[in-house]
């Protein structure tokens, strides 16, 4: 792939359903500052940044594209950017592992990288259509959250588990 502009690609702001996902968690104190989060397939780093300006730093995504890499280390240079495959790559231990629009770019594997690497949330931002062909009963240990984008389901529950599972999805 040649791309003379890796914004056409990645465009050039933040998800939504992160956004709002994020300041979700935050109002409902879910998230302390001290959390750590690892953005897999996280391209130029928006997400990140926007995790960024509410305050975390321990920041780390993981990106396959040298372009997405050296766009996310240009531009938001506080973020740790690991930069090659999920399955070859060792993905650090955190606290939130998110993906957005990356499942249906992977495999079954992905679940044994999430249950190494994850320690409280697995946040998925992805079109069901594309990944309810995978197995999340590979998951260990995780509780669903939320079911869809739109129904948010028992989130009281959500400080006594010890991890849970959010999918936000559309179709």
């Amino acid at each position: 792939y040649f791309f003379k502009d890796m914004y056409a690609v990645y465009g050039s702001q933040p998800s939504v359903g992160v956004e709002w996902e994020t300041d979700f968690l935050l109002s409902n104190d879910l998230l302390e500052q001290d959390m750590s989060f690892c953005e897999l397939g996280s391209g130029c780093g928006f997400n990140l940044n926007y995790l960024h300006t509410k305050g975390f730093d321990d920041l780390v995504g993981v990106e396959l594209t040298g372009e997405g890499v050296r766009c996310c280390r240009r531009d938001y240079p506080f973020v740790k950017v690991i930069h090659g495959n999920v399955f070859d790559v060792v993905v650090p231990v955190s606290d939130v592992v998110f993906t957005f629009q990356f499942l249906h770019l992977v495999d079954d594997r992905i679940f044994d990288v999430v249950n190494k690497s994850c320690r409280k949330f697995f946040g998925i931002f992805d079109n069901y259509n594309f990944v309810k062909g995978l197995d999340f009963t590979r998951l260990d240990g995780f509780e669903l959250v939320f079911e869809d984008y739109l129904s948010v389901m028992s989130m009281l529950n959500v400080r006594m588990l010890k991890k849970a599972l959010w999918l936000m999805m559309w179709s």
